[in-house]
């Protein structure tokens, strides 16, 4: 099973094998096998030829999606048996990589650098075919907006985030949705980043973000409902100029269709003040907490 193709997993569209060999020459290389066959109620390993061997190995799943990158430094068949026993019940494909001792972790981090240039769903694929079209607006429906946190929370007592585990260090758009009580939802913000989609995201949703020009949508987190949209773009095949270029002009005409008033307002926060609503909103919270006697991060409601 050819490596690139299982993992590539026709999110890339157009980008051909040539390319693919000259700038994901690691994952071009990978062969995926079976862990383990199963007969008579008895275990044989697929990969004797690695013990004793060092590197890494890759595991996915089914859906071509990397579930573990794990080393081994001394035996890369005893690493990869610890691991897969503990998942017997899963479906997955493995695949080796050797490597000398010394250098296996420098190309485990040029392995997860390749990695970044693959897409991890193909929301940019689903727009593509209407990017021709400049009189009709795009489909922007067919894009799945999420919530940014999970109703899971941290052992510090900090929400888990939706995106930031699958969309770090990686580039595109960001489109946010607000839904006010009692109103629809629509989109009040359209963004991009070259490098960091997620952590550019979440600047929105942190209080006293690192980037003070950015909308801080945080203050309005206990009040509002949000919903956001990743469009992930991949640099594969493309000068850096073509593809920042690419990206740039896909912002562009999002805020030109959709209107979205932290786009227009402006892009500081003193642009975009809190309405009576929110203000409201906010002393009748400050003033329920204070008369319940509660501490600083406890929630009354």
């Amino acid at each position: 099973m050819n490596g690139a193709k299982f993992l590539l997993n026709g999110n890339v569209g157009s980008v051909s094998g040539p390319t693919i060999k000259k700038e994901l020459p690691i994952v071009s290389s990978l062969k995926f096998i079976k862990p383990f066959e199963k007969k008579n109620g008895k275990i044989k390993w697929q990969f004797r030829e690695y013990f004793n061997k060092s590197g890494f190995y890759v595991v996915v799943r089914n859906s071509g999606k990397v579930a573990y990158i794990g080393i081994g430094l001394n035996c890369l068949y005893r690493a990869a048996i610890r691991f897969i026993e503990k998942r017997k019940g899963k479906n997955y494909f493995i695949a080796f990589v050797l490597s000398s001792r010394n250098n296996v972790y420098e190309l485990r981090r040029n392995f997860k650098q390749e990695l970044r240039k693959i897409p991890y769903d193909s929301s940019y694929q689903k727009l593509k075919p209407f990017l021709k079209d400049l009189k009709k607006p795009l489909p922007i429906n067919l894009l799945q907006f999420k919530k940014p946190f999970k109703n899971e929370f941290t052992k510090d007592g900090r929400k888990i985030t939706t995106f930031m585990n699958t969309f770090s260090k990686r580039a595109g758009i960001y489109i946010i949705e607000e839904k006010r009580p009692g109103d629809k939802w629509r989109i009040v913000y359209v963004g991009k980043s070259l490098k960091k989609l997620a952590e550019r995201t979440y600047h929105h949703f942190y209080p006293a973000p690192t980037h003070p020009y950015l909308i801080e949508y945080s203050k309005n987190l206990d009040y509002f409902d949000y919903r956001v949209a990743l469009i992930e773009i991949s640099p594969l095949g493309k000068t850096p100029a073509n593809f920042k270029a690419e990206i740039k002009s896909l912002e562009d005409r999002l805020i030109a269709e959709l209107n979205p008033p932290g786009n227009t307002r402006g892009k500081t926060i003193e642009d975009y003040p809190y309405d009576e609503e929110v203000a409201k909103m906010q002393k009748e919270y400050e003033e329920t907490r204070k008369r319940l006697g509660l501490k600083e991060g406890e929630d009354p409601f």
